[in-house]
């Protein structure tokens, strides 16, 4: 799988598969599909994650942009704590 199939929307439909399978080395990918400039993007990322640790950080796939850039520092934070990065990197 390389970095160029990663991107755009067939990189995030992978990462949703990949976490509802159980695996969470794609979350950072879904987290940034919270950045998306597609409300449905944005959404479909979100249920995923939501599904999935049952966390939401306050993120509202429909907030304005600052509202879901803070959300979204929140939800990187988290994945932070969780899996001992410093950062978020996509793939």
């Amino acid at each position: 799988w390389d970095a160029q199939r990663s991107r755009g929307d067939l990189g995030y439909e992978r990462a949703r598969t990949l976490l509802r399978l159980g695996d969470w080395s794609e979350v950072p990918v879904l987290i940034h599909g919270l950045a998306d400039e597609r409300l449905y993007t944005r959404a479909l990322c979100f249920q995923t994650l939501q599904e999935s640790t049952h966390e939401a950080h306050g993120f509202d796939p429909k907030a304005e942009a600052s509202e879901r850039d803070a959300a979204i520092q929140r939800w990187t934070a988290w994945w932070g704590e969780r899996s001992g990065a410093a950062g978020l990197s996509r793939k």
